[in-house]
């Protein structure tokens, strides 16, 4: 005789694993701290790698003024908001990210912890079906 239950929760289990398992089977390899700053790192290399470019683009944009002015521009001053617009952009980076892949990790490991539930359910179903054939 079939049990809907457990179908049911095969079916959730098989639903979740061919969807969002994946990622989160892969994400239940970090600690919580090493998945966020492994993040937080790419993050930080993807901010510098933007940062430069709008940096690029910017001179590009304004290259006649730059080259007609190129003995009278004040570098010190060029290279010192320079780094500071850079600074702020990396950091304002970091901390979204901090806050996005902690909140990710966390709502993976609640999934995870359901999908182990609904595995234990099955498995509980099915002993006790194998004990009363």
């Amino acid at each position: 005789m079939l049990n809907e239950r457990k179908i049911r929760l095969m079916t959730k289990t098989a639903i979740y694993e061919k969807n969002k398992g994946k990622g989160d089977m892969k994400l239940n390899m970090y600690t919580g701290s090493d998945y966020v700053r492994f993040n937080i790192l790419k993050t930080v290399l993807g901010a510098t790698v933007t940062a430069i470019l709008i940096f690029v683009m910017f001179i590009f944009y304004e290259m006649e003024q730059v080259m007609t002015d190129v003995m009278k521009l004040d570098y010190y001053k060029i290279g010192r908001e320079a780094l500071t617009f850079y600074i702020i952009f990396v950091v304002a980076y970091a901390i979204i990210a901090f806050f996005v892949y902690q909140h990710r990790f966390s709502k993976a490991k609640k999934r995870l912890k359901k999908f182990k539930m609904n595995l234990e359910k099955i498995d509980s179903i099915s002993k006790s079906e194998h004990k009363e054939a």
